[in-house]
């Protein structure tokens, strides 16, 4: 997915997620042995995807060794808004439970209280296209370092109608990395405490790796409470 990233290695993000929805390329992240968290844009045409027409594969960085799950249950948020990518979330069901391994395991979600301040350096995963235009979908997951841009640079780049609190923005103003087609719904992993926490997944941009427009990322903090309520029901 990822503009000027760098190969995964074999399990090293254990909770990533290739999701064929209809055809069209996504990512997506693990959350429990029974749902994906991905972007609402992957799931939305002109109406939602139905459930039997999307695929997840999980347990490889190499798209051609990933392990086909079924999806039984597609959630879009409920105030989803595609103008401005609102809420652009949405849980994935599967038909049945993961066999978690050591290439197959959950994200950490991150506590309301993750703070990030600017320049953190953030990590961003996908088999999302290598350049745009032009480029092509690696078999081999790309991820990337990007610091988290502030909100101010961002409502610069993109306009203050579109970046609220619902939204986190990360890359280079020199562009350099970035997430890119194929990438939406993936994950923005940062470090809370010791360990990688599911900060942000991949939503929109202007092109990819464009200078002065970083990527845009929905806030999982913000929006944890609904992903919550999905799983647990």
């Amino acid at each position: 997915r990822v503009v000027g990233g760098e190969n995964a290695k074999e399990c090293e993000f254990p909770f990533l997620a290739y999701v064929n929805a209809g055809g069209s390329q996504c990512g997506g992240t693990i959350i429990d042995n029974r749902h994906i968290v991905t972007a609402a844009h992957c799931m939305v045409g002109n109406s939602i995807r139905p459930a039997s027409s999307i695929t997840i594969g999980v347990g490889s960085s190499y798209k051609n060794n990933l392990r086909n799950y079924r999806v039984s249950r597609v959630t879009v948020h409920p105030n989803y808004q595609p103008n401005t990518f609102d809420y652009d979330v949405a849980v994935l069901t599967l038909s049945s439970s993961l066999t978690r391994s050591r290439c197959i395991q959950p994200a950490c979600l991150p506590t309301p209280s993750l703070q990030l301040r600017t320049d953190t350096k953030c990590m961003v995963v996908g088999w999302g296209l290598t350049q745009y235009p032009g480029g092509y979908s690696p078999n081999n997951a790309q991820k990337a370092m990007v610091p988290i841009v502030s909100m101010s640079q961002c409502k610069q780049s993109y306009g203050s109608n579109t970046i609220n609190d619902l939204k986190i923005c990360a890359g280079y103003l020199s562009g350099d990395k970035d997430a890119c087609k194929g990438d939406s719904g993936g994950p923005l992993l940062c470090a809370e405490g010791s360990s990688w926490t599911l900060a942000g997944i991949v939503s929109f941009g202007n092109g990819c790796a464009k200078p002065y427009y970083p990527g845009v990322y929905s806030y999982v903090p913000n929006l944890k409470t609904w992903i919550d309520s999905i799983t647990r029901s």
